[in-house]
């Protein structure tokens, strides 16, 4: 194990580009889910767990898993984008090139 224990702040690293789920199990405080995540920078990760509170689908207002994680991992449109590519809310662009 590492001696190295100190906390170091970092700047702001790179952003998700696309997101797989592999695994969603149900427990008692919400869901654990097992991803798949391809950033930015050209590197992937693998097999990450994802915590989702019964909460967290509340706050978003949806009953859709996949919906929770996009909102949990910072997936968001705004308006203007959404109208300039003509998007709605039921569209996955998250998915496509047009983002």
């Amino acid at each position: 194990m590492s001696e190295f224990m100190e906390s170091i702040e970092y700047e702001t690293g790179t952003t998700i580009q696309a997101f797989n789920i592999i695994e969603a199990n149900k427990n008692a405080e919400g869901y654990e889910v097992l991803l798949d995540l391809d950033l930015d920078s050209g590197y992937a990760l693998e097999s990450v767990k994802l915590n989702i509170t019964n909460e967290d689908f509340a706050a978003y207002e949806t009953n859709d898993i996949q919906e929770v994680v996009k909102y949990a991992l910072g997936f968001f449109a705004n308006q203007e984008v959404k109208d300039k590519y003509n998007i709605n809310d039921e569209d996955r662009a998250w998915e496509d090139d047009r983002l």
